[in-house]
């Protein structure tokens, strides 16, 4: 709107300048001029404002009435938007239930189908049951004419009571063949019990063989070992016998050199004949003492310069040797 104002007034100003002025109508020179010009523009801009202040008020009445139509048509558009708006929702929920429906009635309708498949299966097959049946019958039917003749010829009232007395017959072969069955059973279970003690006997007699043969072994390999400590034995004996004169004759000499020993101090022969150890060191101790006699005196010959060799007392020279050996 204030741009169509500004256009307008432009143009009447434009237009203003360009109009012809009357003869009278020259500028003069001078303030007055000017100010008479100032104010005839001032009046035309004047009357220009207030023809514009009209269209403005014109164009603005134009406008509010615009807007009101604008405001009405938009209540108008909303009122049907909710309208149209609360239509599709019951559309959509409509469709919802719709679809539910059909899914519920597709779902039903394939139970029903599968029923009335299973329906029309079950009628062929009772239908194919029934020929079956009525063939049967009339298969069966000679025998029928014989049981119906049994009955009038016997002693049966009824074609009932036949059937009972055929149904003892049956139970009572039924019982005998499970007793026949119980009497095999039983049979049977000796026969496994036989030859589970029959496997049995064999398996231990296999491990008495096992074991009488490991006996027999260690058998041979005692005897073999006897054998040889008798040969042991045997060699021992001989060596023992061959040795036993040499023995007595030592332990003589030894019993012998002791009792000299003890007669040469003067002492009472207080061992055994056969207590050769403690003979042996009674002589070794007196060996001992008698070599210590002699080295005193070889010390004492040598300090003042003689030898026992001249003056015979190397006597025995083979005592040291001898005590030696005995200790050895």
């Amino acid at each position: 709107m204030f741009f169509w104002i500004y256009t307008s007034f432009i143009e009447t100003f434009f237009l203003s300048l360009n109009s012809k002025k009357p003869c009278w109508d020259v500028p003069r020179e001078g303030l007055q001029h000017e100010a008479i010009e100032n104010e005839r523009e001032y009046y035309e801009n004047f009357e220009q404002q207030e023809i514009l202040k009209k269209k403005a008020a014109i164009q603005s009445k134009i406008n509010e009435k615009r807007i009101d139509e604008m405001h009405l048509t938009q209540a108008q558009l909303r009122e049907k938007f909710i309208g149209v708006n609360q239509f599709l929702k019951e559309c959509t929920k409509k469709t919802k239930r719709s679809e539910v429906q059909i899914t519920e009635q597709k779902t039903q309708q394939e139970v029903l189908s599968d029923e009335i498949e299973a329906m029309r299966r079950d009628t062929i097959e009772l239908s194919i049951f029934e020929k079956k049946f009525r063939e049967i019958v009339e298969e069966f039917q000679p025998y029928v004419n014989v049981f119906n003749e049994v009955i009038a010829q016997s002693e049966y009232e009824s074609f009932e009571d036949l059937i009972n007395h055929c149904d003892s017959l049956m139970l009572a072969q039924v019982e005998i063949a499970e007793r026949e069955q119980e009497l095999i059973k039983g049979i049977e279970l000796v026969r496994q019990k036989m030859v589970d003690s029959t496997a049995k006997a064999a398996q231990r007699i296999i491990e008495l063989n096992d074991e009488l043969a490991e006996l027999e072994r260690c058998y041979s390999q005692a005897k073999s070992e006897t054998f040889k400590w008798e040969n042991t034995l045997s060699t021992a004996k001989d060596y023992i016998t061959e040795n036993e004169k040499q023995t007595i004759t030592l332990v003589d000499s030894i019993q012998h050199l002791y009792e000299l020993l003890a007669k040469r101090n003067d002492e009472k022969t207080k061992l055994k004949k056969f207590d050769v150890g403690a003979q042996l060191d009674y002589i070794r101790d007196e060996i001992e003492i008698l070599e210590d006699i002699i080295k005193r005196a070889h010390h004492k010959m040598a300090k003042e310069g003689q030898s026992m060799l001249g003056e015979g007392s190397n006597r025995f020279p083979n005592v040291a040797d001898k005590g030696s050996n005995l200790s050895d």
